[in-house]
């Protein structure tokens, strides 16, 4: 492979994040709705042929499906944002596939866990909570990310009405 190939490869994950972040900025602009059909067929396409290519190194395939995963994560929190649930929810599925290498897993789960809990699905919220909070994935984040994992556990508890193990969570993720 050419050096331009070479270069090329090791930039497809900040192009992909690039997308991330144009339709992150527009779906904060203009809403969920915005941008998110665009943004689905863009991972369709593009995205899918991005994930099936030859990588030089695993760290290069890591990177590539991290930040497919976030992109995926982006197009499943809009759509919820836009209402569109069963929609989200195949994204954020699909996020988190991408996710598994990826301290983003817990992240996506954690946003998943919320949408249960704004769907009135406690137990699944509860459920998709303590998957954030695997020893790999809580591990893996950043204090601030542990802090989040930790409040949406809380909820999920609470919207179980399980208040004692609730505030325990609560109190933890403090």
């Amino acid at each position: 492979m050419d050096l331009l190939g070479i270069a090329r490869r090791r930039l497809l994950p900040n192009s992909v994040y690039s997308v991330a972040a144009i339709f992150s900025y527009r779906d904060q602009k203009r809403g969920g709705r915005a941008g998110r059909a665009a943004l689905a067929a863009y991972l369709r396409t593009d995205g899918a042929e991005l994930l099936s290519s030859r990588f030089l190194s695993d760290g290069i395939r890591r990177a590539m499906t991290s930040a497919a995963a976030e992109v995926a994560y982006l197009a499943g929190w809009m759509s919820f944002d836009g209402g569109e649930y069963a929609l989200a929810q195949k994204w954020l599925t699909a996020a988190t596939n991408l996710a598994e290498e990826a301290p983003l897993a817990g992240h996506v789960l954690r946003a998943m866990a919320h949408q249960a809990v704004d769907l009135g699905q406690p137990k699944e919220a509860v459920r998709l909570a303590e998957a954030s909070l695997s020893s790999r994935r809580y591990a893996r984040a950043s204090w601030r990310e542990r802090s989040l994992l930790g409040v949406v556990h809380a909820r999920g508890l609470a919207a179980a009405r399980d208040k004692e193990a609730a505030i325990a969570a609560l109190l933890r993720a403090e």
